[in-house]
């Protein structure tokens, strides 16, 4: 013990590092972080829970999730897009002029996460249209009064997207964000047997 203390004695200034070091690595990798890194949190955000809206600026969505995992343009927008809760996807938010304008959030696959709630809750759709990009086994229930758009499987109602946007009038959520959307699918989607 002697020996040890005396190297301990002669070393001091190296031990000392090594012993902050040590201790350094610890608090870094058995510590719990606080939610990690800011795009990881974006994971954890609902968007439809009124953490982002279409009106904001972009400021506070990147104050709130962090920097965008990409960044796109299209037409007059610029797109940056964040993981959402179905990993395979990420929500595209639209924006121009730093303010927010449209967010399309692909939804989780979950069970008993279904169209009747939002039926419930605000009554019939003002339209019921495809988007083509969708399988056309959903279909998309337009609210443009309340600046929503949710696209459920049209057998079991499951969700999964939503769109959020300014209110609007049907008359121009059609020349905007519903243009490419259509009354009857092209194609019926084929049936599994």
């Amino acid at each position: 013990m002697n020996k040890l203390f005396s190297i301990f004695k002669k070393y001091w200034l190296a031990s000392l590092s090594i012993v902050l070091f040590v201790s350094l690595l610890v608090w870094y990798f058995l510590l719990p972080k606080e939610g990690g890194p800011v795009t990881e949190r974006a994971k954890d955000i609902e968007l439809y829970k009124d953490a982002i809206r279409p009106g904001q600026s972009v400021n506070d969505l990147i104050n709130l999730l962090g920097e965008p995992v990409a960044t796109l343009e299209q037409d007059q927008y610029k797109i940056l897009e964040y993981p959402s809760a179905f990993s395979k996807y990420t929500s595209k938010i639209f924006t121009s002029e730093e303010k927010i304008e449209f967010i399309r959030e692909p939804v989780k696959y979950e069970e008993e996460r279904k169209i009747n709630s939002y039926l419930e809750q605000l009554g019939e759709p003002v339209a019921k249209l495809y988007d083509e990009s969708l399988s056309l086994s959903y279909l998309g229930y337009i609210y443009p009064e309340q600046g929503l758009a949710v696209f459920a499987h049209k057998t079991d109602g499951i969700i999964i997207e939503i769109w959020y946007f300014e209110p609007t009038n049907i008359g121009n959520f059609l020349t905007t964000w519903g243009k490419d959307l259509v009354e009857e699918p092209a194609d019926e989607p084929e049936t599994i047997k």
